[in-house]
């Protein structure tokens, strides 16, 4: 696999109906070292990249909530499955999650149907958790051992199913 950095900027606005929207593009580096350097918000509000941020959330009616530039591990050669594999981004895997009193659902595309152990009630098939298989077992530990909610509490998975 050959990996490559790429850079990203993206804003979060908020809707009348309390719903974020991404708007994420490619930068160049020199933007993003530019706008990352800068002293202070009025300084990176002068960077090109500051400008054209501002240029996009005065278009918008929406609550900006959110500026951010990124770096990405890019995988160049990544090729799509096959048409025949019948993988599909909508076949996801959901995990609900629980930090501090906020709750959280996280989804998984594609999912890969060997490595879960399932049980079905009421249509929806639980992943089995207590009894889980290694890739599911790395997952929940890997979260448990660094991811951090919005709140700033760890969260810990509560269930992990398929809807049907």
């Amino acid at each position: 696999m050959a990996e490559v950095v790429g850079y990203r900027a993206g804003l979060t606005f908020g809707d009348s109906r309390n719903l974020l929207a991404d708007v994420v593009w490619r930068i160049n580096q020199t933007m993003f070292d530019a706008y990352d350097g800068a002293a202070d918000a009025a300084a990176r509000a002068a960077t090109p990249l500051g400008l054209y941020m501002a240029g996009i959330a005065g278009l918008s009616s929406c609550a900006l909530f959110e500026r951010r530039i990124f770096k990405v591990i890019e995988i160049d050669n990544a090729v799509f499955p096959a048409d025949t594999s019948m993988v599909f981004n909508f076949d996801k895997i959901t995990t609900s999650l629980k930090a501090g009193i906020d709750n959280y659902t996280m989804t998984i595309p594609g999912r890969k149907n060997s490595v879960i152990s399932t049980g079905m009630v009421d249509g929806i098939i639980n992943i089995q958790v207590g009894t889980r298989t290694a890739e599911v077992d790395a997952f929940i530990t890997s979260l448990a051992n660094g991811l951090i909610a919005k709140n700033g509490s760890q969260a810990i998975v509560q269930k992990m199913y398929v809807n049907r």
